[in-house]
C-alpha cells in the first residue's frame, strides 16, 4: 500500500467517503440502486473492538450485465452524463 494521498484522492474521501488505511485491500466504492434496506441492516450490526461487526458479515453477489437504458427504466437511476445532456 502506497501512503500516496494526491488531492483527488484526499477530494474522493472528503466527499464520496472511504478509508485509506484500507486501499488496494478492502475498500470499494459504489452506488446502491435497489436493496438499501440490505445496507442499512449491514449499517446496524453490532460492533466490537475497532468497530469490526462481532460477527462476520457475509455478502453472496451475482453479477448481471445491464443496459444503462434497462437501468434507467427499472430503477429510475439516471446517469450523471444523461442527465446533463441537452
Amino acid at each position: 500500500m502506497t501512503n500516496d494521498l494526491s488531492p483527488e484522492k484526499i477530494k474522493t474521501y472528503t466527499t464520496i467517503g472511504g478509508t485509506p488505511f484500507l486501499d488496494n485491500g478492502y475498500t470499494v466504492f459504489g452506488e446502491v440502486i435497489k436493496g438499501i434496506e440490505v445496507i442499512d441492516k449491514i449499517a446496524a450490526v453490532k460492533k466490537g473492538v475497532s468497530d469490526r461487526p462481532i460477527e462476520d458479515v457475509r455478502m453472496f453477489v451475482t453479477v448481471e450485465e445491464v443496459s444503462r437504458k434497462k437501468i434507467t427504466k427499472e430503477y429510475g437511476y439516471v446517469f450523471p452524463e444523461e442527465a446533463i445532456k441537452p
